[in-house]
Protein backbone atom coordinates (compact mmCIF):
# COMPACT_ATOMS: atom_id res chain seq x y z
CA UNK A 1 0.00 0.00 0.00
CA UNK A 2 1.25 3.70 -1.03
CA UNK A 3 1.92 6.30 1.78
CA UNK A 4 -0.85 8.34 0.17
CA UNK A 5 -3.62 5.19 0.19
CA UNK A 6 -2.46 5.03 3.67
CA UNK A 7 -5.45 6.54 5.99
CA UNK A 8 -4.89 6.17 9.36
CA UNK A 9 -8.33 5.95 11.64
CA UNK A 10 -6.71 7.10 14.92
CA UNK A 11 -6.35 10.92 15.26
CA UNK A 12 -6.92 11.35 19.01
CA UNK A 13 -4.22 13.40 21.27
CA UNK A 14 -3.24 10.73 23.44
CA UNK A 15 -1.93 7.01 22.94
CA UNK A 16 -1.96 4.92 26.19
CA UNK A 17 0.74 2.46 25.07
CA UNK A 18 -0.39 -0.44 27.17
CA UNK A 19 0.21 -1.71 30.70
CA UNK A 20 -0.93 0.22 33.86
CA UNK A 21 0.07 -0.64 37.31
CA UNK A 22 -3.47 -1.65 38.86
CA UNK A 23 -4.92 -4.84 39.58
CA UNK A 24 -8.02 -5.31 37.45
CA UNK A 25 -9.25 -4.08 34.03
CA UNK A 26 -12.05 -2.16 35.58
CA UNK A 27 -9.98 -0.10 38.10
CA UNK A 28 -7.96 0.64 34.98
CA UNK A 29 -10.74 1.65 32.68
CA UNK A 30 -12.01 3.48 35.83
CA UNK A 31 -8.71 5.25 35.98
CA UNK A 32 -8.77 6.62 32.41
CA UNK A 33 -11.71 8.18 32.58
CA UNK A 34 -9.93 11.38 33.10
CA UNK A 35 -8.06 11.53 29.99
CA UNK A 36 -10.44 9.61 27.81
CA UNK A 37 -11.89 12.47 26.28
CA UNK A 38 -7.97 12.41 24.54
CA UNK A 39 -7.80 8.96 23.48
CA UNK A 40 -9.15 6.93 21.03
CA UNK A 41 -8.32 3.24 22.22
CA UNK A 42 -8.06 2.47 25.75
CA UNK A 43 -5.88 -1.12 27.15
CA UNK A 44 -7.30 -3.03 30.00
CA UNK A 45 -3.39 -2.36 31.57
CA UNK A 46 -2.81 -5.80 30.72
CA UNK A 47 -3.39 -6.37 34.25
CA UNK A 48 -2.30 -9.67 36.34
CA UNK A 49 0.63 -11.64 34.99
CA UNK A 50 0.90 -9.94 31.61
CA UNK A 51 1.78 -6.88 33.35
CA UNK A 52 5.45 -7.83 32.82
CA UNK A 53 5.24 -8.09 29.37
CA UNK A 54 6.71 -11.80 27.41
CA UNK A 55 7.55 -13.45 30.82
CA UNK A 56 3.60 -13.74 30.43
CA UNK A 57 4.23 -16.13 27.45
CA UNK A 58 7.29 -18.52 29.10
CA UNK A 59 4.48 -18.50 32.61
CA UNK A 60 1.53 -19.39 31.04
CA UNK A 61 2.48 -21.29 27.61
CA UNK A 62 5.90 -22.39 27.16
CA UNK A 63 6.80 -24.24 30.77
CA UNK A 64 3.44 -25.65 30.05
CA UNK A 65 4.21 -27.07 26.33
CA UNK A 66 4.82 -31.17 25.70
CA UNK A 67 7.10 -30.37 23.05
CA UNK A 68 9.69 -27.75 24.82
CA UNK A 69 12.30 -28.10 27.21
CA UNK A 70 12.74 -25.80 29.92
CA UNK A 71 16.33 -24.50 29.77
CA UNK A 72 16.56 -22.83 32.74
CA UNK A 73 13.65 -21.83 35.55
CA UNK A 74 14.34 -18.65 37.31
CA UNK A 75 13.66 -17.51 40.81
CA UNK A 76 11.62 -14.55 40.32
CA UNK A 77 9.12 -16.81 38.35
CA UNK A 78 7.53 -17.35 41.63
CA UNK A 79 6.30 -13.64 41.77
CA UNK A 80 4.22 -14.58 38.52
CA UNK A 81 3.56 -18.20 40.19
CA UNK A 82 1.74 -16.26 42.82
CA UNK A 83 -0.01 -14.22 40.97
CA UNK A 84 1.90 -11.31 42.63
CA UNK A 85 1.57 -7.81 40.67
CA UNK A 86 4.04 -5.81 42.55
CA UNK A 87 7.52 -6.57 41.89
CA UNK A 88 10.48 -6.06 44.82
CA UNK A 89 12.51 -3.82 44.34
CA UNK A 90 15.75 -5.97 45.64
CA UNK A 91 15.14 -8.86 43.41
CA UNK A 92 17.48 -10.31 40.85
CA UNK A 93 15.58 -10.31 37.38
CA UNK A 94 18.52 -10.52 35.33
CA UNK A 95 18.06 -14.09 34.52
CA UNK A 96 16.76 -15.90 31.92
CA UNK A 97 13.91 -18.25 31.49
CA UNK A 98 15.05 -20.05 28.29
CA UNK A 99 13.64 -23.09 26.17
CA UNK A 100 14.55 -25.86 23.42
CA UNK A 101 12.24 -27.85 21.11
CA UNK A 102 12.44 -30.96 21.92
CA UNK A 103 13.88 -33.47 19.59
CA UNK A 104 12.59 -35.15 16.90
CA UNK A 105 9.51 -32.42 17.15
CA UNK A 106 8.79 -31.26 13.00
CA UNK A 107 6.44 -29.46 13.42
CA UNK A 108 5.30 -27.01 16.53
CA UNK A 109 1.89 -25.83 17.69
CA UNK A 110 2.27 -23.53 20.35
CA UNK A 111 -1.62 -23.82 20.95
CA UNK A 112 -3.40 -20.93 23.02
CA UNK A 113 -1.12 -17.86 24.13
CA UNK A 114 -3.51 -17.18 26.25
CA UNK A 115 -4.28 -13.68 25.26
CA UNK A 116 -7.65 -13.72 23.61
CA UNK A 117 -9.41 -15.26 26.63
CA UNK A 118 -8.44 -12.01 28.98
CA UNK A 119 -9.06 -9.78 26.01
CA UNK A 120 -12.62 -11.01 26.05
CA UNK A 121 -13.05 -10.53 29.35
CA UNK A 122 -11.82 -7.07 29.31
CA UNK A 123 -14.03 -6.28 26.55
CA UNK A 124 -17.29 -7.01 28.52
CA UNK A 125 -16.10 -4.77 31.15
CA UNK A 126 -15.34 -2.36 28.56
CA UNK A 127 -18.17 -2.28 26.18
CA UNK A 128 -20.83 -1.70 29.87
CA UNK A 129 -18.44 0.92 30.31
CA UNK A 130 -18.88 2.43 27.92
CA UNK A 131 -22.75 1.81 27.17
CA UNK A 132 -23.40 3.43 30.45
CA UNK A 133 -21.06 6.58 29.72
CA UNK A 134 -18.53 5.96 32.01
CA UNK A 135 -16.31 5.75 28.89
CA UNK A 136 -16.39 7.55 25.77
CA UNK A 137 -19.20 6.92 23.06
CA UNK A 138 -16.11 6.28 20.46
CA UNK A 139 -13.35 4.97 21.64
CA UNK A 140 -12.07 1.81 21.06
CA UNK A 141 -11.01 -1.57 22.86
CA UNK A 142 -6.71 -1.92 22.57
CA UNK A 143 -4.78 -5.04 22.59
CA UNK A 144 -1.25 -5.33 22.97
CA UNK A 145 0.99 -8.60 21.56
CA UNK A 146 4.39 -9.13 21.56
CA UNK A 147 6.21 -9.70 18.11
CA UNK A 148 7.46 -12.88 16.61
CA UNK A 149 11.46 -11.81 16.58
CA UNK A 150 10.97 -10.11 20.05
CA UNK A 151 9.27 -13.38 21.58
CA UNK A 152 11.40 -16.36 19.87
CA UNK A 153 14.40 -14.46 19.89
CA UNK A 154 14.61 -13.86 23.47
CA UNK A 155 13.31 -17.30 24.79
CA UNK A 156 14.75 -19.61 22.36
CA UNK A 157 18.66 -19.46 22.44
CA UNK A 158 19.06 -22.02 19.92
CA UNK A 159 19.10 -20.65 16.27
CA UNK A 160 18.12 -23.82 14.89
CA UNK A 161 14.97 -23.36 16.82
CA UNK A 162 14.08 -20.23 15.18
CA UNK A 163 12.34 -20.66 12.27
CA UNK A 164 9.80 -23.37 13.59
CA UNK A 165 9.31 -21.59 16.90
CA UNK A 166 8.75 -18.55 14.57
CA UNK A 167 6.55 -20.04 12.55
CA UNK A 168 4.42 -21.60 15.37
CA UNK A 169 4.79 -18.22 17.63
CA UNK A 170 3.27 -16.25 14.18
CA UNK A 171 0.24 -19.03 13.48
CA UNK A 172 -0.65 -19.07 17.48
CA UNK A 173 -0.60 -15.26 17.79
CA UNK A 174 -2.80 -14.69 14.39
CA UNK A 175 -5.17 -16.96 15.87
CA UNK A 176 -5.54 -14.90 18.73
CA UNK A 177 -6.88 -12.48 17.02
CA UNK A 178 -8.84 -14.34 15.19
CA UNK A 179 -10.23 -15.80 18.61
CA UNK A 180 -10.54 -11.66 19.89
CA UNK A 181 -12.84 -11.17 16.76
CA UNK A 182 -16.19 -13.55 17.67
CA UNK A 183 -17.24 -11.22 20.31
CA UNK A 184 -15.31 -8.26 19.44
CA UNK A 185 -16.47 -6.27 16.64
CA UNK A 186 -13.98 -4.98 14.13
CA UNK A 187 -14.27 -1.39 14.32
CA UNK A 188 -14.44 -2.15 18.32
CA UNK A 189 -10.69 -3.61 18.15
CA UNK A 190 -7.11 -1.78 17.69
CA UNK A 191 -4.59 -4.77 17.80
CA UNK A 192 -0.97 -3.03 18.81
CA UNK A 193 2.07 -5.31 17.64
CA UNK A 194 4.87 -4.42 20.78
CA UNK A 195 8.32 -4.60 19.21
CA UNK A 196 11.43 -4.30 21.80
CA UNK A 197 13.66 -6.47 21.04
CA UNK A 198 14.45 -5.71 17.68
CA UNK A 199 14.89 -1.70 18.46
CA UNK A 200 17.40 -2.70 21.06
CA UNK A 201 19.34 -5.10 19.06
CA UNK A 202 19.62 -2.90 16.05
CA UNK A 203 20.68 0.19 17.48
CA UNK A 204 23.37 -2.16 19.97
CA UNK A 205 24.45 -4.57 17.12
CA UNK A 206 23.72 -7.15 19.50
CA UNK A 207 23.86 -10.94 18.37
CA UNK A 208 24.52 -13.27 21.35
CA UNK A 209 25.63 -15.92 18.53
CA UNK A 210 28.74 -13.80 17.31
CA UNK A 211 31.73 -13.62 19.72
CA UNK A 212 32.70 -10.32 19.24
CA UNK A 213 28.79 -8.69 19.91
CA UNK A 214 29.29 -11.01 23.11
CA UNK A 215 32.43 -9.32 23.74
CA UNK A 216 31.68 -5.54 22.86
CA UNK A 217 27.52 -5.57 24.71
CA UNK A 218 28.44 -8.24 27.55
CA UNK A 219 26.28 -10.90 25.96
CA UNK A 220 26.70 -13.90 26.23
CA UNK A 221 25.45 -17.30 24.63
CA UNK A 222 23.63 -19.26 26.95
CA UNK A 223 25.31 -22.71 28.27
CA UNK A 224 25.04 -25.20 25.91
CA UNK A 225 24.38 -22.96 22.78
CA UNK A 226 26.70 -23.83 20.19
CA UNK A 227 27.94 -21.02 18.17
CA UNK A 228 26.63 -20.71 14.54
CA UNK A 229 28.72 -22.98 12.20
CA UNK A 230 31.33 -21.12 9.81
CA UNK A 231 29.73 -19.53 6.71
CA UNK A 232 26.50 -19.62 8.42
CA UNK A 233 24.31 -16.72 7.05
CA UNK A 234 24.14 -14.81 10.71
CA UNK A 235 23.69 -10.58 10.82
CA UNK A 236 26.92 -9.19 11.31
CA UNK A 237 25.65 -5.52 10.86
CA UNK A 238 23.31 -2.88 12.05
CA UNK A 239 22.15 -2.97 8.60
CA UNK A 240 22.00 -6.60 7.94
CA UNK A 241 20.05 -7.00 11.88
CA UNK A 242 17.62 -4.54 10.38
CA UNK A 243 16.96 -6.72 7.30
CA UNK A 244 16.93 -9.79 9.24
CA UNK A 245 14.52 -8.59 11.59
CA UNK A 246 12.14 -6.64 8.90
CA UNK A 247 11.56 -10.14 7.38
CA UNK A 248 9.06 -11.33 10.91
CA UNK A 249 7.54 -7.43 11.06
CA UNK A 250 6.94 -7.29 7.71
CA UNK A 251 4.56 -10.35 8.27
CA UNK A 252 2.84 -8.89 10.98
CA UNK A 253 0.13 -7.55 9.21
CA UNK A 254 -1.44 -10.18 8.03
CA UNK A 255 -3.00 -11.19 11.38
CA UNK A 256 -4.64 -8.26 11.24
CA UNK A 257 -7.74 -7.84 9.10
CA UNK A 258 -9.35 -4.92 8.11
CA UNK A 259 -11.60 -3.04 9.54
CA UNK A 260 -9.42 -3.52 12.78
CA UNK A 261 -6.85 -0.55 13.52
CA UNK A 262 -3.04 -1.53 13.34
CA UNK A 263 -0.35 0.13 15.05
CA UNK A 264 3.29 -0.07 16.22
CA UNK A 265 4.94 0.22 19.13
CA UNK A 266 8.82 0.86 18.97
CA UNK A 267 10.25 0.24 22.13
CA UNK A 268 13.69 0.51 23.92
CA UNK A 269 12.56 -1.44 27.09
CA UNK A 270 12.15 -0.72 31.04
CA UNK A 271 13.74 -3.95 32.02
CA UNK A 272 16.35 -2.63 34.37
CA UNK A 273 15.39 1.27 33.34
CA UNK A 274 14.45 3.19 30.32
CA UNK A 275 16.13 2.93 27.98
CA UNK A 276 17.70 -0.47 27.61
CA UNK A 277 20.45 1.16 25.19
CA UNK A 278 21.25 4.55 23.88
CA UNK A 279 18.39 6.42 21.99
CA UNK A 280 20.23 8.60 19.68
CA UNK A 281 17.90 10.09 17.57
CA UNK A 282 14.53 8.99 15.76
CA UNK A 283 16.39 7.71 12.89
CA UNK A 284 15.81 4.05 13.53
CA UNK A 285 12.20 4.72 14.51
CA UNK A 286 11.68 6.73 10.80
CA UNK A 287 12.86 3.80 9.10
CA UNK A 288 11.23 0.80 10.76
CA UNK A 289 8.09 3.14 10.37
CA UNK A 290 8.78 3.62 6.49
CA UNK A 291 9.33 -0.03 5.81
CA UNK A 292 6.32 -0.91 7.44
CA UNK A 293 3.62 1.24 6.04
CA UNK A 294 5.55 0.38 2.29
CA UNK A 295 5.44 -3.52 3.28
CA UNK A 296 2.01 -4.16 4.77
CA UNK A 297 -0.75 -4.33 2.15
CA UNK A 298 -3.61 -2.53 3.84
CA UNK A 299 -3.39 0.39 6.41
CA UNK A 300 -1.28 1.33 9.37
CA UNK A 301 -3.17 3.33 11.71
CA UNK A 302 -0.63 4.32 14.00
CA UNK A 303 2.61 4.29 15.44
CA UNK A 304 4.57 5.01 18.74
CA UNK A 305 8.11 6.17 19.17
CA UNK A 306 9.81 6.85 22.21
CA UNK A 307 11.72 10.29 22.76
CA UNK A 308 14.19 10.76 25.60
CA UNK A 309 13.94 13.43 28.41
CA UNK A 310 16.39 15.54 27.32
CA UNK A 311 16.77 15.64 23.31
CA UNK A 312 18.22 18.63 20.99
CA UNK A 313 16.72 19.40 17.82
CA UNK A 314 18.81 16.73 15.71
CA UNK A 315 17.10 14.05 17.74
CA UNK A 316 13.88 14.91 16.01
CA UNK A 317 15.51 15.69 12.67
CA UNK A 318 14.96 11.76 11.32
CA UNK A 319 11.21 12.39 11.33
CA UNK A 320 11.36 14.64 7.83
CA UNK A 321 12.33 11.52 6.32
CA UNK A 322 8.64 10.25 7.25
CA UNK A 323 6.78 8.84 4.07
CA UNK A 324 3.66 7.33 5.80
CA UNK A 325 0.70 9.22 4.44
CA UNK A 326 -1.87 9.48 7.20
CA UNK A 327 -0.07 6.77 9.44
CA UNK A 328 -0.44 8.65 13.19
CA UNK A 329 2.49 9.57 14.72
CA UNK A 330 2.60 9.11 18.74
CA UNK A 331 5.55 10.75 19.79
CA UNK A 332 6.80 9.27 23.82
CA UNK A 333 7.38 12.88 24.69
CA UNK A 334 5.65 12.11 28.64
CA UNK A 335 7.94 11.67 31.32
CA UNK A 336 5.86 11.77 34.06
CA UNK A 337 8.83 11.84 36.48
CA UNK A 338 10.53 14.77 35.09
CA UNK A 339 11.60 17.40 37.31
CA UNK A 340 11.70 20.22 34.62
CA UNK A 341 8.05 21.71 34.81
CA UNK A 342 8.65 22.94 31.29
CA UNK A 343 10.39 19.79 29.70
CA UNK A 344 7.34 18.88 27.83
CA UNK A 345 6.54 22.02 26.47
CA UNK A 346 10.32 21.87 25.04
CA UNK A 347 9.96 18.52 23.67
CA UNK A 348 6.78 19.78 22.00
CA UNK A 349 8.37 22.64 20.58
CA UNK A 350 11.31 21.28 19.31
CA UNK A 351 8.84 18.06 17.93
CA UNK A 352 6.88 20.17 15.80
CA UNK A 353 9.59 21.72 14.05
CA UNK A 354 9.60 18.47 11.81
CA UNK A 355 6.46 17.38 12.04
CA UNK A 356 3.32 19.11 12.38
CA UNK A 357 0.89 16.36 12.96
CA UNK A 358 1.17 13.83 15.49
CA UNK A 359 -0.39 12.75 19.22
CA UNK A 360 1.94 12.05 22.62
CA UNK A 361 2.26 9.11 24.78
CA UNK A 362 4.64 7.93 27.62
CA UNK A 363 7.80 6.15 26.52
CA UNK A 364 6.73 2.81 26.98
CA UNK A 365 3.74 0.80 29.09
CA UNK A 366 3.75 1.56 32.80
CA UNK A 367 4.27 -1.98 34.09
CA UNK A 368 7.17 -1.91 35.63
CA UNK A 369 6.27 1.61 37.75
CA UNK A 370 4.56 1.67 41.10
CA UNK A 371 1.25 1.59 41.53
CA UNK A 372 1.43 4.92 43.75
CA UNK A 373 2.83 6.42 40.75
CA UNK A 374 -0.50 5.96 38.39
CA UNK A 375 -2.37 9.82 39.49
CA UNK A 376 1.23 11.67 38.48
CA UNK A 377 1.19 9.24 35.43
CA UNK A 378 -2.21 10.16 34.13
CA UNK A 379 -2.04 14.27 35.73
CA UNK A 380 1.09 14.60 33.05
CA UNK A 381 -1.26 12.86 30.17
CA UNK A 382 -3.94 15.13 30.24
CA UNK A 383 -1.74 18.55 30.83
CA UNK A 384 0.16 17.16 27.90
CA UNK A 385 -2.72 16.50 26.01
CA UNK A 386 -4.12 19.97 26.68
CA UNK A 387 -0.99 21.49 26.03
CA UNK A 388 -1.12 20.02 22.40
CA UNK A 389 -4.68 20.35 21.57
CA UNK A 390 -3.94 24.20 22.72
CA UNK A 391 -1.04 24.45 19.65
CA UNK A 392 -3.03 22.45 17.52
CA UNK A 393 -5.86 24.86 17.52
CA UNK A 394 -3.70 27.64 17.27
CA UNK A 395 -1.94 26.45 13.95
CA UNK A 396 -5.32 26.18 12.69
Amino acid sequence: MSAQENRSRMDSELLLVGSIPLSTAEEVFGACRQIAPFLGSVPDGEVGARRFWTPYLPFMTFSRHPDLIEVHHPSWAEFLEDGRWELPTDGDFSEHWPFKIKPGVTELDLGDLHYAGPALESYRVFRELRDRGALPAGIAFQVGIPSTDGVVEDYFPERADWPMAKRAYEASAFREIERMLTEIPPEDLVVQWDLAVEPVNIEMVVNPWLSEAADSSGHKPPDGVASPSEGEDVPKTADELFAHHMRSINELWRGVPEPVRLGYHWCYGTWGGWPMTELRSLDLCVRLTNAVVAGAERRVDYVHMPVIRDPDEAFFAPLENLEVGDTRVYLGLIHHDDPDPDGLDRRLELARRYLKEFGIAGVCGYGRVRHTEIDAIFDSHRRGAERLRALSAAAS
